[in-house]
């Protein structure tokens, strides 16, 4: 049989008093229970309260409160299927944002080391700054629209956290606080490559971040969907 949706409210409400306010875990979490509670309904023929109340005393390890890293935020603590959540999200961004960086600084130092002349360094460098100037707006544009989202998401906690600081990195590049310089005549080329790598992941950490926002926003439109 089919769940009501007063039931599907329930469960949802079960979650939220367990400290599960993150959408996105609600709905995965929703999608099991529910299930699970179907099945043992008409195989088991017990009624919904009592299924549902052994769906969560199955869960009471992921639903138990815990502490975050302290990477992950001083003083935060959540249920520990979120933090698990936020922790991988983070390791994959991690991942996504080294490899991006090391790829787009070999072929950018290696760009400049065989296209190196005046004018094409000058646009290049205006090119870039035009970039980070974008990207700062938009970075900034999108922490106030996702922290004033009435419903969260790991996505949106991880990308608040870090929206600041992505903003100021952003900002002293656009002008001329920081620079980065894929050509650097008296220096080895190597050197030179590891030096960008350094600017090339904070960047890539940056732009990688903002898929943080997408995710945020499918999980909310799947949310009213579902409800």
């Amino acid at each position: 049989m089919k769940l009501s949706k007063e039931q599907i409210a329930k469960i949802d409400e079960n979650l939220v008093l367990k400290g599960v306010v993150y959408v996105d875990i609600k709905l995965e979490l929703i999608d099991h229970i529910a299930s699970e509670i179907e099945d043992k309904i008409e195989d088991e023929g017990v009624d919904f309260d009592l299924a549902l109340k052994n769906s969560f005393y199955e869960r009471r390890n992921i639903l138990r409160t815990t502490s975050a890293p302290f990477w992950l935020g001083n003083f935060f603590h959540a249920p520990k299927i979120i933090i698990d959540k936020c922790v991988s999200n983070t390791q994959d961004l991690a991942k996504s944002t080294y490899f991006s960086a090391v790829i787009a600084s070999i072929i950018l130092t290696g760009f400049y080391q065989i296209y190196h002349g005046e004018k094409i360094i000058r646009i290049s460098d205006n090119l870039i700054q035009a970039f980070f100037i974008f990207c700062s707006l938009s970075t900034l544009t999108l922490y106030f629209v996702v922290l004033n989202s009435k419903r969260k998401t790991t996505y949106s906690r991880l990308f608040i956290r870090r929206g600041w600081s992505m903003v100021i990195f952003l900002l002293m590049i656009s002008f001329g606080e920081m620079h980065i310089h894929f050509y650097r005549p008296n220096m080895s080329v190597f050197i030179v490559a590891i030096g960008n790598t350094c600017y090339m992941t904070l960047f890539s950490y940056t732009i990688l971040g903002m898929n943080l926002v997408v995710k945020h926003f499918k999980t909310l439109k799947k949310h009213k969907l579902y409800f």
